[in-house]
């Protein structure tokens, strides 16, 4: 029997299923998203060190070979750096779209058909929107940060 043919009986039994899905992709996205933050805060750590590192090597050592593989090396972290933070952003962004798209599909779900009351999805806009805050706003900041180090002379 095709899904359009089933009787409301069948399709009530598997309202709680669709919820439950809808929540465990959810719950993968927003795993996926601190995976992503974890691994933006690690990498740019990383990277502000060894910049640091490189940028405070002793003056004596800077012989004008060895000065242009610092600076090499400066200006390499600098762009790995943004890299990281454009395509932990561009995940993180992903992330958030796809949860979104979950989250129309089952309003329009449920609207669709009378069921029992769910709690919202992810809480209200506005905790939605604050938990949202730092995926969002830390990598654009670190990349703010990278361009300034890159553009400074």
């Amino acid at each position: 029997m095709k899904p359009s043919h089933r009787n409301d009986a069948e399709q009530t039994s598997h309202e709680p299923e669709f919820g439950d899905a809808v929540r465990r992709q959810i719950e993968h996205e927003d795993v996926l998203i601190v995976n992503r933050l974890s691994w933006l805060i690690a990498s740019q750590s990383f990277l502000f060190t060894a910049y640091a590192i490189t940028l405070n090597g002793p003056a004596q050592t800077r012989v004008p070979s060895f000065a242009a593989k610092q600076d090499l090396v400066m200006h390499l972290v600098s762009t790995l750096a943004l890299v990281s933070c454009t395509t932990i952003y561009l995940g993180v962004i992903g992330g958030i779209r796809v949860m979104a798209n979950l989250r129309a599909d089952a309003v329009r779900h449920h609207a669709a058909k009378a069921c029992e009351y769910r709690p919202p999805i992810q809480g209200t806009k506005l905790t939605l929107v604050l938990g949202h805050a730092a995926p969002l706003i830390l990598p654009p900041a670190f990349a703010i940060a990278w361009i300034t180090l890159l553009l400074a002379k």
